[in-house]
């Protein structure tokens, strides 16, 4: 029988204290053992209702929870028994973990929804005094062929549920039905998750479609954008005490009118990517992000590319992660910066041969920040005049 949050916070607290001379992997297994339960299932096929009963006991808060400031990014391939120890290694500078789950983990079948993990970690970010950003990912990146939505919508209904992009797949955005469906995922994770006060905010995949093709541009690109615009103002009013930033990118030409729909019902923007000398963002999308400064959260994410090169696909020339810091904060005004945790690599091949350990220059550029008198290290801080409130 699992523990009421309110037993369960104080022992893990305490076991975390205690244990600061065990071993990581000690944490680990101790955590895994109190938080362990069975998964979440939400049988709903609507898009507008859902049965879920909501596990969280905590109070709604009373305005949007409000705090900005560096937080380490996981992908979707990271493991469930290693978050524990992720959690463990924030301090200092992090103030949480923005994890991507990826969209048919979440809901292996119809209606049918896990949020086991998402559980989990809100309880480790808990007992670490951290907070989460969750990101479900639909798109993949360099994976021909390989699909990230759940297999009920690669059928005729959604028009394959999945198109092909330049080197993965995503999301048909476009096909109502299958806007419909993460619609209602995010209903599911809003009525479970938006009072919970350690899920800080609700990161959506960024707007690029990812293909060139005229033919696919004429047919589908007007409703793409529709379709996820329609998602993201559906997850806002899902999450009304959370922060929800869309990234944006391209194509640059439709981003007027998103901006201002995303805007209007009070939604961040932000991107999936900090490049210092990328001509394509500094011309298109930056101005959109920088412009809505102290209005809408605003989030970037510093990703694996942006720290070995300064434009997209470029050759290798470090910026330097002082100078991605410096660019995100000073040009982009970003409340949140998700810095990618690119761990330490050895000259090969696949990087050119150049040895690296990105993540321990994060770590080692936020240390000596005065994190007592600032906890965002620098970052804007303002509430967004969007908001009524912020809960700090």
């Amino acid at each position: 029988m699992l523990l009421s949050k309110r037993i369960l916070r104080p022992f893990l607290v305490l076991v975390l204290v205690l244990s600061s001379s065990l071993a990581n992997a000690e944490i680990v297994s101790v955590l895994r053992k109190s938080t362990a339960e069975a998964p979440t299932t939400i049988a709903s096929t609507s898009t507008s209702t859902s049965t879920s009963t909501s596990t969280s006991t905590s109070t709604t808060p009373q305005g949007i929870k409000w705090h900005p400031g560096h937080y380490l990014l996981v992908y979707d391939t990271t493991t469930d028994s290693s978050m524990p120890g992720i959690f463990h290694e924030l301090d200092p500078g992090f103030r949480g973990v923005q994890r991507r789950y990826s969209w048919k983990n979440i809901e292996p079948s119809m209606g049918q929804y896990n949020f086991t993990s998402i559980k989990n970690d809100l309880t480790t970010a808990t007992a670490y005094g951290k907070r989460l950003v969750i990101a479900i990912m639909s798109e993949t990146f360099n994976k021909p062929g390989v699909s990230l939505v759940p297999s009920y919508l690669l059928t005729t209904q959604y028009e394959g549920g999945v198109y092909a992009t330049n080197t993965g797949t995503n999301a048909a955005y476009y096909n109502t039905g299958v806007q419909d469906r993460m619609i209602a995922l995010y209903q599911a994770l809003g009525k479970e998750f938006d009072s919970n006060p350690n899920l800080e905010a609700v990161t959506m995949p960024e707007t690029s479609p990812s293909i060139a093709n005229p033919t696919w541009t004429s047919t589908y690109l007007s409703k793409y954008v529709a379709g996820m615009t329609r998602i993201a103002v559906a997850t806002k009013t899902a999450f009304p005490h959370t922060v929800v930033i869309q990234y944006i990118n391209y194509p640059t030409t439709t981003l007027p009118d998103m901006v201002s729909s995303l805007k209007s019902a009070g939604i961040g923007v932000g991107g999936p990517d900090v490049l210092v000398e990328d001509t394509g963002l500094i011309n298109g999308s930056y101005p959109y992000i920088k412009g809505l400064a102290n209005q809408v959260p605003l989030g970037i994410a510093a990703q694996y590319g942006n720290y070995s090169a300064r434009t997209s696909g470029g050759a290798y020339w470090p910026p330097g992660v002082n100078n991605l810091n410096l660019f995100a904060r000073d040009q982009l005004r970003a409340n949140y910066i998700f810095w990618l945790r690119r761990n330490a690599e050895s000259a090969t091949a696949a990087n050119g041969y150049h040895a690296s350990n990105y993540y321990q220059e994060v770590r080692d550029h936020l240390a000596p920040m005065n994190w007592a008198s600032d906890p965002a290290g620098g970052l804007n801080t303002t509430c967004p005049a969007m908001f009524t409130s912020c809960v700090k």
